[in-house]
C-alpha cells in the first residue's frame, strides 16, 4: 500500500484565504482558526494515477494510483473544494462542508467514468488498554451487503452496504488476525486477506475495495489500514 505523500504545513498551505466571519476571538483578542482533520483514499479501481487538491492546492506532492492513501492532514473548517486531477485536468471534484473538530476520510470511489467523491466522519475513539480498534468500510463497486468476519467466524462488523462504513469496535491488541469478508449472511469467503498483527492502541480501518465480480488487480480484495 502506497501512501499520499502530503505537503509540508499543509493546514497552513492549504486555503489562502480565510474570511473573518470564519473566525473567532478568545478572551485574548486572539484569533482562533476553525480547524478540521481529514485523510484521502484512492479507490478508484480503474483510475489512472491523480493528484488530488483541496481548494485548488495540492494535498499530495506525486500523483499517485489506486490503492493509495494518505495520513490525517489539517484544513481549515468551513465549505471546501475536494478534486482529483489527471495532469492539469480536473476530473471529479466535490464541495463539501468540514466541520470544526471533526475527522473525515474523503474515498474517491466507483468506475473511473462516474467516479465520486464519498466523505465518511471518522468517529475516532482510543482504544482501551489492551485494544486495537477497526473498522470495515465497503467501497466494492456493484457489491452487496457485506460482513467482516474473523477466519473463524467471529462476526466483526455485519451489513455493510456499498459505500457504507461502520464505527470503530474494540478487539484484543498485539494479536494475530486473518480477516474475512463475506457477502451479508453468507458463510462463503469472498476475500481472506493476509495475517495481520493489530497493536494495541492503534486504530485501523479494513476496507473492501475493487469491482466486486471483477478478476486480477481491479477485482474485489481487501485492506489493512493503519488510522493511527
Amino acid at each position: 500500500m502506497k501512501h499520499l505523500k502530503f505537503l509540508k504545513n499543509f493546514a497552513l498551505a492549504a486555503v489562502a484565504v480565510v474570511l473573518a466571519a470564519g473566525c473567532a476571538k478568545n478572551d485574548d483578542n486572539q484569533v482562533n482558526t476553525p480547524i478540521s482533520t481529514f485523510a484521502v483514499y484512492h479507490v478508484s479501481p480503474d483510475a489512472p494515477k491523480l493528484q488530488f487538491k483541496l481548494n485548488g492546492t495540492n494535498i499530495n506532492t506525486d500523483s499517485v494510483g489506486y490503492g493509495a492513501y494518505g495520513y490525517y492532514v489539517n484544513a481549515y473548517a468551513g465549505s471546501r473544494e475536494i478534486s482529483s486531477y489527471q495532469k492539469d485536468v480536473k476530473k471529479t471534484t466535490i464541495t463539501t462542508t468540514l466541520e470544526e473538530g471533526k475527522i473525515y476520510s474523503v474515498w474517491l470511489a466507483g468506475p473511473w467514468a462516474t467516479s465520486e467523491f464519498v466523505v465518511l466522519e471518522d468517529k475516532l475513539v482510543n482504544p482501551a488498554l489492551g485494544k486495537a480498534g477497526i473498522r470495515f468500510v465497503n467501497m466494492s463497486v456493484g457489491a452487496p451487503a457485506l460482513d467482516l468476519v474473523t477466519s473463524t467466524g467471529t462476526a466483526v462488523v455485519s451489513n455493510k452496504a456499498y459505500k457504507e462504513n461502520s464505527d470503530f469496535t474494540s478487539i484484543d491488541g498485539n494479536q494475530n488476525y486473518n480477516f474475512v469478508i463475506r457477502a451479508n449472511g453468507s458463510t462463503v469467503d469472498k476475500v481472506l486477506l493476509p495475517s495481520v498483527n493489530l497493536q494495541s492502541g492503534k486504530i485501523y480501518t479494513i476496507v473492501a475495495k475493487g469491482f466486486y465480480t471483477g478478476t486480477g488487480t481491479t477485482g474485489l480484495s481487501g485492506d489493512v489500514l493503519i488510522n493511527y
